[in-house]
């Protein structure tokens, strides 16, 4: 009985399956309705593969840079010199940014591109992680440093206990104006790198900023020595004596002449207990002539500094027209002159004060001024012409001075002829090469074994492609739904009427 049941079971099973199959071959038999089908099959596909395409560049993107740069020095990229850091990098690295990314962008074209090169780190590195944290919506984040001034926009480099904020000012140069501030270059990627060499780095060079004496201003050389990761300290050089940990002390153009006891400790510090090893960095000022102890003491090293200021004569090397002092100076010492990215980069050391080396043997020229130059004496008067002195350069404008102790240690004296290369406003000019000249020479001096990466400013013009937050919302919104949805529309609509034919 159960056999039976079964079989009829069976029968009836087969039956409905030769029913669909009929059913099938009849549908296809009809011309019209299997270019329906077709159609529909077609336009499902396009859609799956469009969806697919969509979600695996989207998952692409965020682990690789998938983006286009078209900006002529590939503003919103890393450069190779970066990419190549960080692939080395084998502790973990946050960069948190004080704002939501939305709000970031919305800052101007400077701030998308720095967005861009931020988000780049963690694209070529599975060590390092950008975060985005609103202070409006998270007020207490600021308690984790408390010994910060951290604002909106700020950035906060971390590894382990390390950290380094980074500021607006340290992303882009801003120039002050009766306008207001204008961001006239992109540094975002120098700053980041930096800060990361920075945060992986226990144990920076040392160097002391010597005062006592009416010192010049030198925050803007500080702030580049800052920014390539030494550690800088002030020292009241009449109370203190220059501290024994410090690669460099640094004397930036006093304003009055060195007594016997301040001599007497620059000496100290040089000798180092005899076992040399130290470097002292001068830089002298223009508008002091009266200096006898100070010159005395360079003269000891084999360096002369003489009265007048260095001119130039040919308009050829004037970097401001009519200005004979405001001239373009000649890189001499190779070694030196080797981690300057771009020699056709001109550098620049204004009212410089002529130099002269009384000893070849142990004293190097690293710049000097041209052929065409000459020196104005200081008793030269109002009526004075670069025509009525004479032209006798090239003349020094940065030597390098080295003594040496039995073991065969060095201790160092470098002098700048003028305080004016180190102005703000020429440091920052990426159409001279002083800040990374003398970043440079500070790093050859110090024995720096992580040189670190000098990154050309970034300037975005008005042809460069940039795009908003809001813009990227609205692109991804085209090609991930609306694209989509009209293909599927399209579809439909061609299905519906070929099935009323």
């Amino acid at each position: 009985m159960k056999d039976k049941k079964s079989t009829e079971k069976s029968s009836i099973t087969n039956n409905h399956i030769k029913a669909i199959k009929n059913k099938f071959k009849n549908y296809f038999k009809n011309k019209r309705k299997r270019r329906g089908a077709i159609s529909t099959s077609i336009a499902v596909l396009a859609i799956i593969i469009t969806i697919l395409i969509n979600i695996g560049a989207s998952a692409l993107d965020n682990k690789y840079s998938l983006s286009l740069d078209l900006t002529k020095n590939h503003s919103f990229k890393l450069t190779d010199q970066s990419k190549d850091f960080i692939k080395n990098i084998d502790k973990d690295i946050t960069i948190t940014v004080l704002s939501n990314e939305e709000k970031f962008t919305a800052n101007g074209d400077y701030f998308v591109q720095a967005n861009s090169v931020i988000n780049d780190y963690d694209k070529n590195s599975n060590k390092i992680e950008v975060k985005y944290v609103d202070l409006d919506d998270n007020p207490t984040y600021v308690n984790n440093y408390p010994n910060e001034k951290l604002n909106a926009n700020s950035i906060v480099v971390s590894c382990g206990e390390r950290y380094k904020v980074v500021t607006v000012q340290d992303l882009f140069n801003i120039q002050s104006s009766y306008y207001g501030a204008v961001i006239t270059a992109s540094e975002a990627e120098q700053a980041m790198t930096s800060a990361i060499m920075y945060v992986l780095n226990d144990n920076p060079i040392k160097i002391s900023i010597i005062s006592g004496y009416g010192e010049s201003d030198s925050s803007a050389f500080v702030s580049l020595l800052i920014k390539n990761n030494y550690e800088v300290t002030d020292i009241d050089i009449v109370s203190q004596d220059i501290p024994t940990d410090s690669a460099m002390a640094i004397l930036f153009a006093p304003d009055r002449d060195y007594d016997s006891e301040g001599i007497s400790k620059l000496e100290k510090y040089l000798n180092n207990d005899g076992n040399f090893g130290k470097n002292l960095f001068v830089v002298l000022n223009p508008q002091e002539s009266n200096q006898e102890n100070l010159n005395k003491f360079l003269e000891s090293w084999n360096i002369k500094v003489s009265d007048g200021l260095v001119f130039d004569v040919n308009s050829k090397n004037l970097l401001v027209s009519g200005s004979p002092y405001y001239a373009k100076h000649e890189y001499v010492d190779e070694e030196f002159a080797t981690g300057v990215s771009n020699k056709n980069i001109a550098i620049s050391i204004p009212f410089a004060k002529p130099l002269e080396i009384l000893d070849t043997n142990n004293v190097r020229t690293l710049l000097q001024s041209s052929e065409t130059s000459g020196v104005r004496p200081n008793s030269a008067d109002e009526n004075w012409e670069p025509e009525d002195s004479d032209i006798n350069g090239p003349i020094p404008s940065m030597v390098l001075s080295n003594k040496s102790n039995e073991a065969g240690n060095n201790s160092s004296v470098t002098v700048v002829a003028s305080e004016a290369a180190f102005d703000p406003q020429i440091l920052s000019r990426t159409a001279l090469n002083n800040s990374s000249y003398f970043i440079n020479s500070v790093n050859i001096i110090t024995n720096r074994e992580d040189t670190g990466i000098t990154i050309e400013s970034k300037t975005i013009t008005g042809d460069e492609l940039s795009i908003t937050a809001f813009q990227v919302t609205v692109i991804s919104a085209i090609f991930v739904i609306i694209i989509p949805l009209a293909i599927l529309i399209t579809g439909l609509i061609i299905w519906i009427r070929r099935k009323n034919l």
